[in-house]
């Protein structure tokens, strides 16, 4: 990292997911080192409603590397970012921070967020992705939509909070669901986790069940 590039750190205030005393020690260090810094309580929050804020950083720091380049990838940044994990990556940051210290004062800005809508949503990691729209047959709430044969998150805000059972069946491993404690879904591990087989069944009956509600329910408006 050089003084020249533009930081961006989440928090992540409303879940937690981040070690309070690290990031502690990273915001001081980036100040230190004279990185231009902003500050977020939340980026899954300003993926939605302010994705230029991801688009214009170089540097993203938060939690998992896969889920901070799926939320890029979401806010539509075109860029490879450098990122990096807290809680796991914070002596990898501290060093390089120490090596290209400039001496010089860093700009900070610190961004809340309202409270009005929890930020529980889907990403997608596109390099897993197949691109086979189950995700978007199992969703009853327009969270997932395909288009031009791809699949994208394209309403977020009808994500039912700390519901990822679209992740548990992607045949990919492919979604992430940033702020939830499941390893296998949340971006934090690099292999990929097929999805439970009896688990996988369980929620094929729900879906069939969901559809089957559905369409008497579109008769019976008739």
């Amino acid at each position: 990292m050089n003084p020249q590039n533009s930081a961006i750190l989440c928090k992540c205030q409303i879940y937690h997911r981040l070690d309070d005393e690290k990031l502690t020690q990273v915001i001081q260090a980036l100040k230190d080192a004279g990185e231009p810094l902003r500050i977020t309580e939340d980026l899954c929050h300003d993926a939605v409603h302010h994705p230029e804020k991801l688009r214009d950083a170089d540097v993203i720091i938060g939690c998992h590397p896969r889920t901070l380049q799926a939320l890029c990838d979401f806010a539509g940044k075109s860029d490879q970012p450098t990122v990096f994990d807290v809680n796991h990556d914070v002596e990898k940051l501290l060093d390089t921070l120490t090596a290209t210290a400039s001496g010089n004062v860093a700009t900070s800005s610190e961004d809340t967020v309202p409270r009005d809508w929890i930020a529980w949503y889907p990403v997608i990691d596109s390099d897993r992705c197949v691109d086979c729209g189950k995700c978007a047959d199992f969703c009853m709430f327009g969270v997932y939509a395909i288009n031009e044969e791809k699949v994208k998150v394209v309403k977020p805000s009808g994500c039912k909070t700390d519901c990822p059972a679209c992740a548990r069946m992607c045949p990919a491993n492919a979604i992430i669901f940033p702020k939830s404690t499941e390893s296998n879904i949340n971006g934090a591990l690099d292999h990929v986790v097929k999805p439970d087989a009896r688990q996988n069944e369980s929620l094929r009956a729900r879906l069939q069940s969901r559809k089957a509600a559905s369409r008497l329910f579109k008769e019976d408006v008739k």
